[in-house]
């Protein structure tokens, strides 16, 4: 009662209506990019994750423009805007390349461009440049004699408003708008009445990137001018277009704000909650960011629906491979490798990462490949299960082996806990649940400097398997060869499953879930065994790759990390088990990482 007297009085308080205000301006360019998500999706049906890096471009070449070379703001935000709509138009013809592939290849796709982007902020900008002056007035404004908010926060709130006003009139009332929802509905059909398909596309994905850019620009003074950061302004902007369905701009604008409204509060009485409940501050440096996905996430889950409706469909996959395994390409494959960890020098550490990624990989085969649930939190169970083993091991001087066991075990509840979204929702809305709950993970773990050791990381001792050491660090060979074992296993493993009865089983979910109850398949079972066994195999790749190091760190297993570890997956072959060491091999750090360095010299 103390807890929900003292939030009352608070919630009361002067203070607390500022951060309102204030968490609406947030939750206000929150919307302009999810409005620009809805308009992308109404256009083409396509989930676009490359808003808030598109956007990003374009605040980068405003504030560049005006701080660095004195440009007139009008000009250099013009500038902005139409580097966001450029990048819109690259989107654009990257889907139309892709217009026959599926579903998931051009979401895949919307992941890469997202990337680029980032990597380009990287490398012209070096990631960040600080917290540019506000383009707007900042001048306080007095709403009542102690209630004060800067007059850009207010103009911010307006703005999402009013877009969003106009851009329900344009899509409800006009000619244009009854266009784009016949193209996204039945493409033929709007071509044969007359209209140029490819243009509504291409209007619709400009317009977006314009939106995002106009987004990130307010935003940056806000948030800083930091590429990472803006690129996760995705993900609130996601959540919000999720409750909208992807079509409603009131709906999307309107959880926008309250996930910004959320946010601020929670930073608000941060400390007040941790008082009464008697822990750490710290513990709780990522609740406003966990919170508000939690109750999307939630909401997402109580909304959907545990069967397939009539006509609905899946999202349709690369055909997965046969899960036979050749004895002789599998005996040269691990002959080339050994000869490699321990014949060329100084290429242990990339063959570490690169086989640890491709047990990460296999995870994404089984629950994407075979049983076609896209999981975009991969590697959010893998740096859970590399937290379990390494608190075992730093703290309660756990064996190594009994530790990777215990993670793995430990790993397969959350997996479970992932794969509830799943039983209610499929697809896009699948795909955003689970990056809100690889950013709740993320946000409540690894962010948690007293859980994880901070920038310090948690230290352990040197691995031993059966009395054999493996220090990845006096003799990485060794620990090299230990993970290429794992992974061996993990790939028997995973061609076994599609060989078997529980492959057939998930394989006729993934072609249709109607027709799979029908034949007496449990379309939940199915998900949730496939879920089960891909957070284990996280968990051991997770544990493989955090433990090369002497003090293990967990920024590497963030958001942007799952999503990497999908396009990995996408890259091998989705449904082929033998292609994880393709993809993974793509990886930060990994072998592909090393031989460019080899060639070009030091690369970043």
């Amino acid at each position: 009662m103390r807890l929900e007297a003292l939030l009352a009085a608070s919630l009361l308080s002067q203070q607390s209506v500022r951060f309102v205000l204030l968490g609406l301006a947030t939750g206000s360019l929150f919307a302009l990019v999810s409005l620009g998500i809805v308009v992308v999706h109404r256009a083409s049906g396509v989930l676009n994750f490359s808003a808030g890096a598109v956007g990003a471009v374009g605040a980068f070449v405003t504030y560049t423009l005006r701080d660095d070379h004195s440009i007139p703001v009008p000009v250099a935000v013009g500038a902005g805007l139409l580097t966001g709509c450029a990048l819109g138009l690259l989107t654009m013809l990257v889907l139309i390349a892709l217009r026959r592939a599926s579903a998931l290849v051009k979401l895949i796709a919307t992941l890469g461009v997202m990337v680029a982007a980032q990597g380009f902020i990287q490398v012209v900008w070096h990631g960040g440049r600080g917290t540019p002056d506000s383009l707007l007035v900042t001048d306080a404004v007095a709403l009542t004699d102690e209630l004060r908010i800067g007059q850009d926060r207010l103009v911010l709130i307006g703005l999402s408003l009013v877009l969003a006003l106009i851009l329900w009139v344009v899509y409800s009332r006009t000619l244009f708008g009854l266009a784009t929802a016949a193209v996204s509905e039945n493409p033929r059909v709007a071509a044969s009445a007359g209209w140029s398909t490819r243009r509504i596309e291409v209007a619709n994905l400009v317009l977006a990137g314009g939106l995002s850019a106009l987004a990130a620009i307010f935003l940056a003074p806000v948030v800083s001018l930091d590429g990472a950061v803006l690129t996760l302004t995705v993900i609130p902007a996601l959540a919000a277009a999720l409750v909208g369905r992807f079509s409603s701009f009131g709906l999307a604008v309107g959880a926008a704000l309250v996930i910004g409204v959320l946010q601020s509060l929670l930073s608000l009485f941060q400390a007040d909650i941790a008082r009464a409940v008697s822990i750490d501050p710290l513990s709780l440096t990522g609740l406003p960011q966990a919170v508000p996905m939690a109750i999307i996430v939630a909401g997402t889950v109580v909304a959907g629906r545990s069967r397939m409706t009539r006509g609905e469909s899946l999202v349709r996959l690369p055909i997965p491979g046969a899960g036979t395994v050749s004895p002789a390409r599998a005996g040269a494959g691990i002959v080339l490798a050994l000869l490699v960890l321990f014949g060329a020098d100084g290429y242990a550490d990339a063959l570490i990462v690169t086989f640890a990624t491709a047990i990460i990989v296999l995870s994404l085969v089984v629950v994407t490949g075979y049983a076609g649930q896209v999981s975009l939190s991969q590697l959010a169970l893998a740096g859970f299960g590399a937290w379990v083993a390494g608190r075992l091991v730093s703290s309660a001087e756990v064996p190594f082996a009994l530790a990777l066991i215990v993670a793995v075990l430990a790993t397969v509840p959350l997996g479970l806990l992932v794969a509830l979204a799943a039983l209610r929702t499929r697809g896009v809305d699948l795909a955003v649940a689970t990056l809100g709950l690889a950013l709740m993970v993320s946000a409540l773990l690894f962010s948690n400097g007293s859980l994880t050791g901070g920038l310090i990381g948690l230290p352990v001792d040197t691995p031993s398997v059966l009395g054999i050491g493996l220090d990845p660090v006096s003799t990485p060979e060794r620990y090299g060869a230990f993970v290429l074992v794992l992974l061996v296993l993990c790939t028997l493993v995973v061609a076994n499953v599609r060989r078997g009865r529980s492959g057939r089983r998930l394989l006729a979910v993934r072609a249709n879930e109607r027709v799979a109850a029908s034949l007496g398949v449990s379309v939940s079972g199915a998900k949730l065994y496939a879920f089960g066994l891909s957070a284990g195999l996280a968990a051991v790749g997770g544990v493989a790759l955090a433990f090369r190091q002497t003090n293990i760190r967990f920024a590497d297993f963030n958001v942007l990390g799952s999503i990497a570890a999908l396009q990995y997956a996408v890259i091998g072959g989705i449904g082929w088990a033998s292609g994880a060491v393709v993809g993974a091999a793509l990886a930060s750090g990994a072998l592909v990482h090393k031989v460019l360095n080899e060639l070009l010299g030091s690369i970043d």
